[in-house]
């Protein structure tokens, strides 16, 4: 048996999607964004050539709910061009007015999320 996946290790940057707002639209939101990230995921790869690693779940602290993708070290004009795709996506949710939606891109995720996989506190 192989041993788990460090998704921390093989990730330079994070890529933080928060969905902050109301708990019904949350809900909605996060699980249309869980059902067609695949998509957002598959675009990354294949537009930008980046080597991504979606987190497998969702978080959710307070009136926030985030989802994390591990990226490569990125150049500022990748991660304008991330930023843009992740707007796209975001805009293609129905809906997705009805939370306030935050994406962050940063080295460190420990500052946006509680805990990693397995309890794991985020980039320490």
């Amino acid at each position: 048996m192989s041993p788990p996946v460090n998704l921390r290790e093989e990730s330079d940057r994070f890529l933080v999607l928060s969905l902050t707002g109301d708990a019904a639209a949350r809900a909605d939101l996060a699980s249309q964004a869980e059902g067609r990230i695949v998509g957002l995921l598959i675009d990354l790869e294949r537009k930008l050539h980046l080597h991504v690693r979606p987190w497998p779940e969702t978080y959710h602290q307070a009136a926030t709910s985030r989802m994390v993708i591990g990226l490569p070290a990125l150049r500022s004009r990748e991660q304008a061009a991330v930023r843009q795709r992740v707007r796209d996506f975001v805009e293609g949710l129905d809906g997705a007015g009805r939370v306030k939606w935050g994406i962050d891109i940063c080295d460190r995720a420990s500052d946006l999320l509680p805990d990693g996989p397995s309890g794991a506190r985020v980039g320490s």
